[in-house]
């Protein structure tokens, strides 16, 4: 009997499979990008930066791949000996977050993250309501403020502050959702608008003409790599059906496309969109 590697209790195995899986995903990204034109990548790269000049308040905690292997930081994404906590900002050290157990003792030890305080020598696994899944079974710690070299996590009630030198000393780094929205937008499914909706307008301005109110699954929204300020120039295709449960034809899926600029993330940065993290 094949064994079921889904949500929920995972049993052995299902952990080197997931890893294959984010491998060859993560592979077929890469080398999508490698077939970019030169000027077409010196076009997007150029364009994510002068957009991420503004500094975000709200993000994600990533690990730099270009220093540490997938297998050493998933499946909630943190490096081995976990992160200093303190109680505010240059404040007190009151804990530690990280993951507890071996994999090879504990299938279910890499998709934990647990915060270990300190003063009561008491730990407590954190819910993954207050995580992000970005892939299939992959989540990041989210924060939600940055002061003075530090960044709040587990929500703007909690006192649960990060070291920004920390982060970047263990190969991870800070991504706020714009750039992640734009890194990403090759390697899901495409991006859906929040409720109750999302306006698509012909320039990067909320007094343009608007094109249409973009809501539910079937408008799948593409960034195009061109930003300006909070606001993305998107590709959007308005489906019959979801690709995810159709039966029909490629050709037959589409019902028109459009093209226009959306506020891909609020004032505060926050995401305006959501994809599917496990795809179909």
């Amino acid at each position: 009997m094949k064994t079921s590697c889904g949500s929920g209790i995972r049993p052995s195995g299902c952990l080197n499979q997931d890893l294959q899986d984010v491998r060859m995903r993560r592979m077929k990204s890469r080398n999508m990008f490698k077939m970019l034109p030169l000027y077409l990548v010196a076009y997007l790269t150029l364009t994510s930066t002068i957009a991420s000049a503004q500094v975000y308040q709200s993000g994600l905690i990533l690990p730099d791949f270009s220093q540490v292997e997938e297998s050493d930081v998933c499946c909630v994404y943190a490096p081995p000996d976990g992160f200093t906590v303190f109680d505010a900002p240059s404040g007190s050290a009151i804990g530690k977050l990280t993951r507890v157990g071996d994999s090879s003792h504990d299938d279910q030890a890499p998709y934990k993250l647990f915060f270990q305080q300190t003063s009561t020598r008491t730990q407590q696994q954190i819910s993954y309501t207050n995580l992000e899944q970005i892939g299939y079974e992959v989540w990041a710690i989210p924060y939600v403020e940055r002061k003075k070299g530090f960044v709040r996590i587990l929500g703007k009630s909690s006192d649960i502050w990060i070291s920004e030198a920390e982060i970047k000393r263990k190969s991870f780094r800070l991504s706020d959702w714009q750039s992640f929205l734009l890194s990403g937008a090759g390697d899901v499914l495409g991006y859906y608008a929040n409720a109750p909706g999302l306006n698509l307008r012909k320039t990067p301005s909320s007094n343009a003409v608007l094109l249409k109110t973009l809501k539910g699954d079937l408008f799948e929204i593409s960034p195009t790599g061109q930003m300006q300020g909070a606001w993305a120039k998107v590709k959007v295709k308005k489906y019959k059906e979801h690709p995810c449960v159709s039966d029909l034809e490629q050709d037959e899926l589409t019902e028109y496309e459009l093209e226009g600029w959306i506020k891909i993330v609020t004032d505060e940065g926050l995401p305006n969109v959501w994809f599917y993290a496990r795809r179909c």
